[in-house]
């Protein structure tokens, strides 16, 4: 829908993205016979009813002309008793309007965290990549007072994993390039096992130290 406000605001491709070039994207791919706009298999919001799917992930970036849209998927999605999991920033703002449109899961980005963590030479102890672990850890608190899943990722690996999987409340981690990389010189199998036990040490001290 070009009239929403995300589309008004971002739509003139300053961040990417633009309403223009989704309406080329939508003539082509519709192109030939193999669709409709209005078809709940191009566009799932035109659908009566949402119920009968399977849980999902939505990712609703802020400076995306789609961004109402996913939003408004969203709450359709929980309206209809669909497990619903959001990709956000570390951001209360953020946390709390997954809250409103019934997202059951916060998928909490530690993209921000993990590039402090490169920059800083892999210093944990770096006021910078403290900084940002302190953003998930009350990001997270704030999750699960809210009754909702705290899960996390993006761009964690093996030597930056353990302080975010150590935080209180944390059920998932969602990793996927850094272990399939590794797998390269290990194996699948022993590329998995090894961030294993790197969760598992790092949630043990979490329940030791109390946090």
């Amino acid at each position: 829908d070009h009239s929403t406000p995300s589309h008004r605001r971002c739509g003139d491709g300053s961040f990417g993205l633009s309403s223009a070039k989704m309406a080329w994207y939508r003539k082509h791919y519709l192109a030939g016979g193999r669709g409709h706009a209005d078809d709940p298999r191009v566009s799932p919001l035109r659908a009566p009813s949402l119920h009968g799917l399977p849980p999902l992930l939505v990712t609703a970036a802020e400076l995306d002309p789609l961004h109402d849209d996913s939003v408004q998927l969203a709450a359709r999605l929980a309206d209809a008793g669909i497990v619903t999991s959001v990709f956000i920033d570390a951001e209360i703002p953020q946390i709390e309007a997954a809250a409103r449109i019934g997202a059951r899961v916060c998928e909490i980005h530690t993209g921000p965290y993990a590039h402090a963590f490169h920059a800083m030479g892999r210093d944990a102890e770096a006021q910078a990549v403290i900084g940002e672990l302190g953003k998930i850890r009350q990001a997270g608190e704030r999750v699960r007072k809210l009754g909702m899943r705290f899960n996390a990722g993006h761009a964690l690996y093996y030597y930056n994993v353990q302080p975010v999987a150590r935080l209180a409340g944390v059920r998932e981690l969602h990793i996927g390039h850094a272990i399939v990389s590794r797998s390269v010189f290990v194996g699948l199998r022993e590329a998995v096992r090894e961030m294993k036990q790197l969760m598992r040490e790092a949630a043990n001290l979490g329940q030791a130290d109390g946090q």
